[in-house]
């Protein structure tokens, strides 16, 4: 396993020094610069950091907490902010919190066209695939499937391809990877448990993994644990991501609503 994912365990890509306050950039982001894009809100836990792209909420509210970092810009309706947030950039209707004596750049909204917004309907078939503790596969051979669950230190090849499945679940260091380009749509929902890993089997400057979550309602669409790895896009039109807490994601994260959890990194790869 540390031959398959030492490069990414290497690879660290400092953080863009932010502008201070009082330099904030005016001008809008281009769509294609987005990290994260919720399209009715999107929130950067305290001391998160966005160390390359953008930060945009497609019609909503942006909050980032204290002591959070965008190298790039937000882009919001609503942007509310704690205490030693620091950005590149700023386009908003109304800015809150301590850090608002430069106010915002001018705003155009909608950030994205809905015609780039398209629902996701995965047909999932029945046959499960389940991955023991610390065992491997061959490359799952593309198709319909059911729940793929992946056991502690486990780990799943898909081939290159489309997938239809009806979840993920990712035990804590288990791994789903993908041998080439692969575009993975999900009808519920994906958990990458602490320390799990989902994206190429070799790091790229575009990521090759595209996953697409159907569902909607309370549940969450695509969650991860503390430590967890992504690379590649992630797209949930109708739910909620979440990128767990000090872990490591590389690629673009679009949903309703997408957080960032306290200490995580994120870096934009490729683009929506």
């Amino acid at each position: 396993m540390r031959d398959v994912w030492g490069g990414w365990r290497v690879v660290v890509l400092g953080l863009v020094a932010a502008a201070p306050i009082a330099a904030w950039s005016r001008a809008q982001p281009e769509v294609t610069g987005y990290a994260v894009l919720g399209l009715d809100a999107a929130s950067i836990g305290p001391h998160a950091r966005i160390e390359t792209g953008n930060v945009g909420v497609n019609r909503g509210t942006a909050f980032l907490g204290r002591g959070a970092r965008v190298a790039g810009s937000v882009a919001a309706d609503i942007v509310r902010l704690a205490r030693n947030v620091r950005l590149g950039g700023l386009s908003c209707r109304i800015l809150e919190g301590r850090q608002t004596a430069t106010g915002c750049g001018v705003l155009t909204s909608p950030l994205v066209d809905s015609d780039q917004l398209t629902l996701v309907q995965a047909l999932a078939g029945g046959a499960e695939v389940s991955v023991p503790p610390r065992a491997s596969t061959a490359p799952l051979a593309p198709g319909a499937y059911g729940a793929l669950v992946v056991g502690r230190h486990g780990l799943l090849l898909l081939g290159p391809g489309n997938y239809d499945v009806r979840s993920i679940t990712l035990a804590p260091h288990g791994n789903l990877l993908c041998t080439g380009r692969c575009r993975i749509r999900v009808q519920e929902g994906v958990l990458l448990k602490r320390g799990a890993r989902l994206g190429p089997t070799a790091p790229a400057t575009t990521p090759d993994v595209r996953v697409e979550i159907e569902g909607s309602g309370p549940a969450t669409a695509f969650r991860t644990q503390t430590r967890a790895q992504v690379m590649g896009t992630v797209y949930a039109p109708r739910g909620e991501v979440v990128l767990g807490g000090r872990g490591h994601y590389q690629g673009v994260f679009v949903a309703a609503t997408v957080k960032v959890e306290r200490g995580a990194r994120v870096q934009a790869v490729g683009g929506f």
